[in-house]
């Protein structure tokens, strides 16, 4: 039974939020390349480096990265972690987002997710504070029916197209400059600069995301997209900066990969230490 110290409505707000996060994990995960490399001579422009990185990461099939997303404006949120993802041959991801901050109010512990291709495993403090056990098990079938969000839809997406979104929507670039190199991780890179509108960007994706991403810009009304980005010789995406304006929002996502194609593989909490949520609970 829950207790009384944060009621329904408090405890689907958490459980939206960390819902959420799945999403921002799925649709962020898009940065990484594919270990070939470009075989052809002479020196890549910088559109031709932006482009051969996107078509690069339509071939990866997991990666590691850290993830901060900065939301700031009408509202003001912070979440930050590190990811493992694979994309093929089904989905699988461990997250640990040990930073997660909304209006000034941290969330203590954060939040660490494992999620596959049906169902959401989701750990928070202040959860096992309700209902008595470190994790939370949310199909997706039950997110849909209590709060419209179709998270299985998403991650069948992932799994058919396995849709490196931000990388390939950094191919909608039409003012790509090169302003240096650096070194990341010990990795040889060369920096980019540029900006997309979200029109150009939505016409490099799988069609498939097209129209979650639109829906997802369009709610923000988002404008011109600036960005960063830090390739390798292998034509690897290594980091990604971008900075999205909306009408009363600016979200800045920074991605910095840490493996690419390497194997994914999670430890499932036991059955003792999983709580459901009670009927109705998220709903209203």
């Amino acid at each position: 039974m829950l207790s009384h110290s944060i009621p329904a409505a408090g405890l689907k707000k958490i459980i939206m939020t960390g819902a959420a996060g799945v999403a921002v994990i799925l649709l962020a995960a898009g940065c990484g390349g594919h270990s070939t490399t470009h075989t052809g001579t002479g020196a890549l422009s910088p559109i031709q480096a932006i482009t051969l990185a996107a078509h690069q990461a339509e071939a990866i099939n997991s990666a590691a990265f850290t993830l901060d997303v900065q939301t700031t404006g009408a509202t003001s949120e912070n979440v930050a972690g590190t990811i493992q993802a694979r994309f093929r041959p089904s989905v699988l991801a461990n997250e640990d987002f040990s930073t997660l901050t909304v209006n000034g109010r941290s969330i203590p512990g954060g939040i660490h997710e494992i999620l596959n291709s049906q169902t959401a495993y989701m750990k928070m403090a202040i959860l096992q504070q309700e209902l008595g056990k470190p994790w939370v098990r949310l199909s997706y079938a039950e997110l849909r029916q209590a709060t419209g969000l179709n998270l299985g839809q998403l991650v069948q997406q992932v799994q058919d197209y396995n849709p490196m979104v931000q990388t390939q929507m950094l191919a909608g670039a039409k003012d790509v400059k090169t302003v240096g190199t650096q070194t990341i991780d010990g990795v040889k890179t060369t920096e980019y600069t540029g900006t997309y509108t979200i029109s150009a960007a939505l016409a490099k994706i799988p069609s498939g995301l097209r129209g979650f991403v639109q829906k997802q810009a369009q709610s923000m009304k988002l404008g011109a997209v600036q960005f960063k980005a830090w390739i390798d010789a292998q034509h690897q995406i290594r980091k990604i900066i971008t900075v999205e304006h909306g009408t009363s929002t600016q979200i800045t996502v920074t991605v910095q990969v840490t493996a690419i194609n390497q194997p994914v593989s999670v430890t499932y909490p036991p059955a003792s230490e999983v709580a459901t949520i009670p009927a109705g609970a998220l709903r209203g």
